[in-house]
């Protein structure tokens, strides 16, 4: 029983965001509305020639992920890409794998009134790991554009070396002319124990979340800890970019990594 609930679970993970990203996410979006500017009449656009998507896209490289929506209120939606390379020479496999370490590149491009039009907002080769481990599963698992934020998502899942799983989801708001984290999200469980932890910061409010609990169903005359959640205040200079946050789960965040 305990088995079937981990893979239903591992399941629903890779289906999307999960209900305590999605409750950050409401928070994040109530305390930002009262923050936010309204957004300007687009400008009109000078008669150009467009740069299309290719363009981003060097030679040797392919798409591996899409989302689109708008991310800088303006009406026009946007579209953020991770890009991969394609050298076969980075394809590494045994008998029960493959997996591709191939560079990767996040692009985010605004577009313009024109369609098909994009200009350049951010570019990161650091933010989407590549998968270069056999005994684990690639790491970047899912990108989207929600309610006019970027949300990356990530999963460390070894088949060897380790029983804990652990997922990473990061919110992105473009404001003040680039792009912040405003929140974050980082749940762990033991599979063999089922214990978990749950951590959710809203970064706008300088509060976060630790939620304790068990992921197995308790069998008969089995009892399991009570979940148990406590808030904290946090102090936050000022929120981290792409540039001051480079990779995922690198910052020591009350001592522990996102």
């Amino acid at each position: 029983m305990k088995y079937l609930f981990i893979l239903i679970t591992l399941i629903l993970v890779g289906c999307g965001d999960s209900p305590q990203v999605e409750a950050l996410e409401d928070n994040v979006q109530e305390s930002e509305n009262s923050q936010g500017q309204p957004a300007e009449d687009n400008e009109e656009v000078e008669d150009e020639v467009c740069t299309v998507l290719d363009e981003y896209v060097p030679e040797g490289w392919k798409i591996l992920k899409k989302a689109k929506g708008d991310l800088n209120k303006d009406g026009i939606e946007d579209l953020a890409i991770v890009i991969q390379g394609t050298d076969e020479s980075n394809l590494e496999s045994d008998e029960y794998h493959t997996i591709d370490s191939n560079p990767r590149e996040l692009i985010i491009l605004f577009g313009k009134k024109k369609t098909g039009c994009y200009e350049l907002s951010e570019r990161s080769s650091t933010f989407i790991p590549i998968h270069d481990d056999l005994y684990m599963d690639d790491p970047f698992n899912d990108m989207s554009i929600t309610k006019g934020t970027l949300h990356l998502n990530y999963r460390i899942w070894m088949s060897a070396g380790s029983w804990s799983t652990s997922m990473y989801t990061y919110i992105w708001r473009f404001q003040d002319d680039e792009f912040k984290l405003i929140g974050a999200n980082t749940s762990e469980y033991h599979r063999a124990t089922g214990e978990s932890v749950d951590i959710s910061i809203n970064f706008s409010t300088k509060k976060y979340s630790i939620t304790n609990g068990n992921m197995f169903e308790a069998e008969e005359g089995e009892e399991l800890p009570e979940e148990t959640t406590e808030w904290k205040t946090f102090k936050l200079k000022e929120l981290k970019t792409f540039e001051t946050f480079e990779k995922p789960w690198s910052w020591q965040f009350d001592g522990v990594y996102i």
